[in-house]
């Protein structure tokens, strides 16, 4: 499954517009200069750190949409809550269902929030 969605999305970016073109409505560097690269980079680092912190302290139910908000907000530059909140929480919920309830393997409950 990931090699195939690994090639629908080399091909995907091929199709797409010329590097150096910029997007007018981004506000990251030109698409496949060495700018925007280090930007998206930097903005996955961050967030995996983020995420890392707040699994630790706060628990997966509370990290987990919240990290998955910020970088549709963030990096994809989402800006309508209805599907940010839906995509955030369904996920989170789908995850804690198949791994915590149906597998029985105990996610992260954090240092803040017990539960």
């Amino acid at each position: 499954m990931l090699g195939v969605l690994g090639v629908w999305m080399t091909a995907a970016g091929m199709a797409g517009p010329e590097p150096g073109i910029p997007d007018p409505g981004s506000r990251l560097p030109a698409p496949g200069s060495r700018r925007r690269e280090v930007a998206v980079a930097g903005g996955t680092f961050g967030l995996l750190m983020l995420y890392a912190f707040l699994l630790e302290q706060a628990g997966f139910l509370i990290a987990t949409p919240l990290v998955i908000a910020l970088t549709m907000i963030g990096m994809l530059r989402m800006r309508a809550w209805a599907p940010i909140l839906s995509i955030a929480v369904g996920f989170t919920l789908g995850c804690w269902a198949i791994f915590d309830a149906l597998l029985g393997t105990p996610l992260p409950r954090g240092v803040w929030v017990p539960w």
